[in-house]
């Protein structure tokens, strides 16, 4: 059994389907770091924790890095966990800003970006881009059932950029006015397919349809080179009344964009092609 504190850091991560992947890495750390505080603390508990933190989201690369990191470093040597979780906090938040440098290497004038959901890296790479001249707009799929993309509008509207938000089965009237798709990514497989939000795949098909490109922004962290699609399960789909009442419904929550529709990954390593995700990034996890 887990300290009261770390079971309810557990429970939040399990429960969380609104924030980005970077957020529920930070937050995975966040229980180890309450776990280390404990008097309870054994090689039991830190094995029981990183089950528990990967089962709470098996989607999210960034979770599972982060928890297998952390036990390793627990289980080793205690005594590196100050440095460890220092230096992964900084990897958390500055990976994004690498990215989202990265990401200018793209543009060569203003452009208008096509997105959905919420991602902190598409926030900080079209934030990048307004600050410096090069965004003209940004168009954010509603993003339903729980209407994640209204939320990332509102957030850059807020922040100055500017941003409309429209109808998922609207994409298709305003795809040809994007120069391109932005979607961030929960976990990347060995070959540059692309686990995000349900939508994501029906947006790079779209983008391919039209002649577009499509990209995903994740920092290094977030891609697993040791699963390919055939090893990666579709976790359970969330709860299908979010979807509609009173009928038989599928809420599925997550799916997987094969990597011949990705154009290319924006990482804090550089913009690479799908097929280079194991050369450069060989084994992680």
């Amino acid at each position: 059994m887990l300290p009261e504190a770390v079971e309810e850091k557990v429970a939040a991560v399990a429960g969380d389907h609104r924030s980005g992947a970077t957020h529920l890495g930070e937050r995975a750390l966040r229980a180890f770091d309450l776990l280390v505080a404990s008097p309870s603390m054994d090689r039991a508990a830190v094995q029981e924790l990183a089950r528990r933190l990967e089962d709470a989201q098996p989607a999210m690369a960034s979770v599972r890095t982060v928890s297998r990191l952390a036990a390793r470093v627990l289980l080793e040597d205690v005594n590196r966990w100050p440095a460890f979780r220092d230096a992964m906090q900084r990897d958390l938040e500055e990976g994004k800003r690498r990215a989202a440098r990265n990401f200018l290497k793209l543009l060569q004038a203003p452009a208008t970006v096509l997105t959905l959901s919420r991602s902190s890296n598409v926030f900080e790479c079209v934030m990048l881009a307004h600050q410096k001249g090069l965004l003209q707009r940004v168009y954010v799929l509603e993003s339903r059932p729980l209407q994640e993309g209204l939320m990332f509008a509102k957030d850059l509207h807020d922040a100055g950029v500017p941003a409309l938000a429209i109808a998922d089965a609207a994409a298709g009237a305003v795809v040809a006015e994007a120069t391109l798709a932005l979607a961030g990514a929960d976990t990347v497989l060995a070959d540059g397919s692309v686990v995000n939000k349900a939508g994501t795949f029906g947006l790079a098909a779209l983008c391919r349809a039209a002649g577009k490109p499509f990209y995903a922004v994740c920092e290094a962290f977030k891609i697993d080179t040791t699963r390919g699609p055939a090893e990666w399960r579709a976790p359970p789909d969330q709860d299908p009344a979010e979807v509609v009442a009173d009928v038989p419904a599928r809420n599925p929550y997550f799916d997987l964009t094969p990597a011949a529709l990705v154009t290319g990954l924006v990482t804090d390593r550089g913009v690479l092609r799908p097929e280079q995700v194991r050369q450069v990034l060989g084994r992680t996890g």
